[in-house]
């Protein structure tokens, strides 16, 4: 004997497709009203929400080249430890260097401050007018290092190609003409930085060698000091001419396209709206089966009791 219920005369056996639509039929005031809701709160958001654009740097890193300097101190290696120049720096000796200036926290800072760019990370705390923040509490007033964090976490990316070896600078902003401009300086700003580090050091190198000449007796040794002498002087020369030192770029950043935003994109804004509209129709549907369910019980307990 079977132990199902037995559904009343002109009703769907519960659990069957005639049910189920009986069942949707009943709910689609409220499925209807969550799918207006839900898409149209996505739409206005898509429409609404501040633009925001991409800017991207294409770039390869320049090779390191120590102009001989490595090979000739090995050549004199046991005189060159004896005039203690067998530690000296070669200059710029790995790829990884540049990369790691570029994504840099210090490199950051940096730039927030030669650009002024407090104000642009933080608008809603910046009184444009008064050229202040709007709180004297140091409390509320954005620190270099809450603009880095933002910079650093929402604004800048450098990612390295592991195939290709290039470098991808990204930089996503609101102002599309800004985003293009920041991304171009910042490669500008990478390259002048390592010249300046390059043209430092070989200056410390030369002054050091120098005296270490001035201090040693062996002739050969003075003539390897002063060809690592011309090497360096050849370094500076190369990086006071050579704009490009660090990253060679091969497609600079351009200004995007008016409608071209990065985000919203309302095709994946609506999409996501689509899914939750299903989901919460869905919750709704079953709810109101539940409901159906306990107002039966109900009604049934209390034809019971009469």
């Amino acid at each position: 004997m079977s132990t199902l219920p037995e559904a009343a005369a002109g009703e769907p056996t519960p659990g069957s497709m005639p049910a189920i639509f009986a069942l949707v039929h009943r709910a689609r005031v409220g499925v209807m009203a969550i799918f207006v809701v839900v898409l149209g709160g996505a739409l206005a958001f898509a429409l609404t929400w501040p633009k925001t654009y991409r800017a991207q740097v294409v770039m390869s890193i320049v090779t390191p080249d120590s102009g001989g300097l490595g090979g000739l101190l090995g050549q004199f290696g046991g005189l060159a430890s004896l005039a203690g120049i067998g530690g000296l720096s070669l200059g710029r000796s790995n790829t990884t260097e540049p990369v790691a200036v570029l994504s840099s926290r210090e490199f950051a800072a940096r730039f927030i401050q030669e650009n002024d760019l407090m104000p642009e990370l933080f608008p809603r705390k910046w009184d444009a007018e008064a050229k202040r923040w709007k709180s004297d509490d140091p409390r509320k007033i954005p620190t270099i290092g809450d603009g880095v964090k933002k910079f650093t976490g929402s604004v800048r990316r450098v990612n390295l190609e592991e195939e290709t070896g290039l470098v991808v600078l990204t930089v996503d902003w609101r102002d599309r003409e800004k985003a293009a401009r920041w991304a171009n300086s910042m490669v500008a700003r990478a390259n002048r930085e390592m010249r300046e580090r390059a043209i430092a050091e070989a200056q410390k190198s030369i002054e050091y060698l120098n005296a270490e000449a001035a201090k040693s007796d062996v002739q050969p040794l003075r003539d390897a000091i002063y060809r690592v002498v011309e090497i360096q002087v050849k370094t500076i020369m190369l990086a006071r001419v050579r704009e490009d030192y660090a990253f060679r770029v091969i497609d600079p950043a351009m200004v995007p396209d008016a409608n071209k935003h990065y985000w919203p994109r309302g095709s994946i804004v609506m999409g996501v709206a689509l899914l939750v509209a299903s989901l919460l129709a869905t919750l709704w549907v079953c709810g109101t089966y539940l409901l159906d369910r306990v107002r039966q019980g109900y009604r049934d307990s209390v034809g019971l009791r009469r």
